[in-house]
């Protein structure tokens, strides 16, 4: 790696710790070039050198987080664990606790759903693969996939948006309740 790469980490990075510390005060709709290239310590210019827009440096975020959801979820034993709702949430929790301020502002500003939609994405593709299950059963094994992650990250994004009202426990409690028992019965 040459000097140069190393600053242009060195500045990417200082400029999404801007982003990082400017969400920790306000929304990212709220938050202006100029406002984060000044937090950041660069200038205008520097900024659009390496990235479009707010939205450019956030897809650089998420497509970072994909990587690595990737690259920590081939070295899972998923197979040896089994995947329930219980492991879901707690593995969504995780990654939410890894960088709150930038979930917090993606379920409440920007449309989570898209980076939910990675998520679940590289979650499914990496249990299919550990699960090693014949064509006959692919079809109804990705459908079973589908409804447990879009159920987990859709009532974990609402836990969030109603300022998690809750214990997590709580949350993972009715989950698996559900999950055994149906929609009916006590909460």
């Amino acid at each position: 790696m040459n000097s140069q790469d190393i600053r242009v980490q060195k500045t990417k990075k200082a400029i999404q710790d801007a982003l990082f510390s400017l969400l920790n005060e306000k929304p990212i709709n709220k938050i202006t070039i100029k406002e984060l290239a000044d937090t950041a310590n660069v200038n205008r210019k520097t900024f659009y050198a390496h990235y479009n827009s707010i939205d450019g440096i956030v897809n650089e975020i998420e497509d970072e987080l994909i990587v690595n959801l990737r690259e920590f979820l081939q070295q899972c034993m998923i197979d040896e664990y089994g995947m329930t709702p219980y492991l879901f949430i707690l593995f969504i929790d995780k990654l939410y606790s890894s960088n709150t301020a930038f979930f917090e502002n993606m379920v409440s500003v920007r449309n989570y759903h898209f980076i939910a939609e990675k998520i679940k994405k590289i979650l499914k593709e990496q249990v299919m693969l550990s699960l090693n299950v014949s064509e006959e059963e692919k079809d109804g094994m990705e459908m079973k996939l589908d409804f447990l992650l879009g159920g987990v990250t859709a009532v974990y994004a609402e836990w969030v948006r109603k300022g998690k009202p809750c214990p997590l426990e709580n949350v993972v409690t009715l989950l698996i309740d559900c999950s055994y028992h149906g929609i009916i019965g006590k909460f």
